[in-house]
């Protein structure tokens, strides 16, 4: 019969067939090796499996009785030279590697001997399969869990020969493996358990196909198990628009005692154990809520919904009343100010109406085209008369124009280029609904997105 130690078999006899022989011949050997290194084996162990091409380590360990120095041999079962290590002193374990150039089970053993050249016997065998084995499996799950909660761990392997798979999970807390149904090569299989204290544990799996060849151990994964809270802090968030303003990077600090965290948008949970996530989902508001368990934390909530001032009236340059204004500047709260194009105004600009180069046209213009400041600002036709549907302005560099003609009905995005370089997260954008043109007068309805570098504009 066969025993499996780590990584190797090893062949053992059978004690209840012959009990008095045997119990007599071990007495005997026994006694032999604690005199003699002709009548001890070293001892042996490595993988139970490799691929081709791939350094396997195997370690040999030995006492001498007389403690001399002693050198190995490795017997690896395929073509290669044996050869003799040098001398290292008895008790001393010893690393050897080899590489295999083809599939198949190798039989590997080893002997010792000593400096006066007498050689110890055979160590038992110890099989290695190389290529037949399923692949080393990969697992992958939450890493913070809470006690009495089911942890899950997701296993995958893949077998050379596509055979099904079947896998033993070891939690690190002490229970037995927890063998999997079985699957096929290369299909996720996950696995659950319920720890019983707050630790931190080392999880591992191997792969076993249906000849029974097993894959050498998975890396470990750690699973931290948290106890129970009653009660958890608000999260502290930070946020910026992100991936061109498509979305919301958010990150907070941790939260003491939190297994994980929810970020609610208008129509989608999300739940991550990380400390940062891009909200991909359009809202008009998020709450960030840490968790342990069934406990919650208050939310941390961000408003994402544009600030829509009053309406606004600006009027064409062709209108010399001074009490007039014919510009407009978002300020940081979202309000907005309108001015004269006097000479201090013109750094406070973002937009103003110019009724003058285009004869018979209402442009809205970039003053950064007159040289009146450094900003890029730029916008472009919604292709929508309806306000509410302009809900997230289009990307930087797709049909922006620093001057656009302006229709009454029409609506148009607005990107507001702080610094002339292009889209950051320090740019603002916006939408603008032309209410009516009363030549020279145009009255606008403006709504400001006040997240740097976020495009949604809902209202």
């Amino acid at each position: 019969m066969f025993r499996r130690f780590p990584g190797i078999l090893v062949r053992t006899l059978n004690v209840r067939m012959v009990p008095v022989v045997v119990g007599i011949a071990l007495a005997a050997v026994t006694s032999s090796c604690k005199r003699d290194i002709q009548a001890c084996k070293p001892q042996l162990d490595g993988p139970a499996a490799g691929q081709i091409g791939e350094t396997l380590t195997f370690t040999a360990a030995f006492t001498d009785p007389a403690d001399h120095d002693i050198a190995y041999e490795f017997a690896w079962g395929d073509s290669s030279h044996l050869e003799w290590t040098p001398y290292y002193p008895s008790g001393q374990s010893v690393d050897r590697t080899h590489v295999y150039s083809d599939t198949g089970i190798y039989d590997v053993r080893l002997k010792a001997r000593d400096p006066d050249e007498k050689e110890s016997k055979w160590s038992d065998v110890a099989n290695v399969v190389i290529g037949l084995a399923p692949d080393r499996p990969v697992l992958s799950g939450r890493s913070v869990w809470g006690i009495v909660e089911s942890c899950s761990v997701t296993v995958r392997s893949r077998d050379p020969w596509g055979r099904r798979l079947t896998y033993g999970l070891t939690w690190g807390d002490g229970s037995p493996v927890q063998w999997s149904d079985t699957a096929a090569s290369n299909v996720p299989v996950t696995l659950v358990h319920v720890y019983d204290r707050a630790d931190t544990f080392w999880a591992h799996a191997v792969a076993r196909n249906e000849r029974g060849l097993v894959s050498n151990p998975s890396d470990s994964i750690m699973l931290s198990v948290l106890q129970e809270v009653t009660s958890l802090d608000k999260p502290s968030v930070t946020y910026v628009g992100a991936t061109g303003g498509a979305c919301l990077a958010l990150m907070w600090s941790e939260v003491l005692g939190a297994w994980s965290y929810e970020i609610a948008a208008d129509d989608t949970t999300y739940t991550t154990t990380s400390l940062h996530l891009n909200v991909t989902t359009p809202s008009r508001f998020l709450e960030v809520r840490a968790a342990s368990g069934s406990i919650r934390s208050d939310p941390a909530t961000i408003d994402c919904r544009i600030a829509e001032p009053a309406s606004i009236e600006i009027y064409g340059i062709s209108d010399r009343d001074t009490s007039h204004h014919n510009g407009m500047g978002f300020n940081s709260d979202g309000t907005i100010t309108t001015y004269s194009l006097e000479y201090v105004n013109q750094t406070s600009l973002d937009f103003y109406a110019d009724d003058v180069a285009y004869p018979g046209s209402m442009y809205l213009v970039n003053p950064g085209d007159k040289g009146w400041n450094p900003k890029g600002n730029a916008l472009k036709d919604a292709a929508t008369t309806v306000y509410d549907d302009a809900k997230i302005a289009d990307a930087p560099g797709s049909g922006y124009a620093t001057q656009v003609a302006i229709v009454s009905g029409g609506v148009y995005y607005l990107w507001l280029d702080r610094t002339n370089n292009g889209w950051s997260s320090d740019d603002n954008f916006a939408k603008a609904k032309v209410l009516s043109i009363a030549e020279p007068l145009v009255t606008l309805q403006v709504g400001y997105q006040r997240i740097g570098g976020l495009r949604w504009l809902f209202n």
